[in-house]
């Protein structure tokens, strides 16, 4: 199951996102916290995250101040069985300019809220 979220201000489209909300993740599909934090530092390139090949759990675009930025989510592992939501906010360069992590119990009901958030 998915959600696709769109949200218009003045008649102008400012944000889209997609998330899974029922996404099924095997261990050998979900990256190392070591990973996920040492591709998502700010100015670290988009294209050096997907390499890796993630899982993405939720992927958005976004308008502020007539920029267009990118926010992915994914999941990390962060322990023996502590799964986290990793997002990561990406420019029109496709650098990485924010990047935060959540434990993925306090988000995995509502992924597209947290994009939303993200790219406030």
């Amino acid at each position: 199951m998915a959600e696709i979220i769109v949200y218009f201000r003045d008649d102008h489209l400012e944000y889209v996102g997609l998330s899974s909300v029922t996404m099924n993740f095997n261990a050998k599909n979900v990256l190392s916290e070591e990973d996920a934090i040492s591709y998502s530092e700010p100015g670290k390139r988009l294209e050096q995250l997907v390499s890796l090949a993630p899982v993405f759990a939720g992927i958005s675009h976004s308008r502020f101040k007539g920029e267009t930025y990118t926010s992915l989510s994914f999941r990390s592992f962060a322990g023996f069985d502590d799964m986290m939501y990793e997002f990561s906010l990406f420019n029109q360069q496709h650098e990485v300019v924010y990047h935060f992590i959540v434990n993925s119990s306090s988000c995995s009901e509502q992924p597209s809220s947290y994009l939303f958030n993200l790219s406030q």
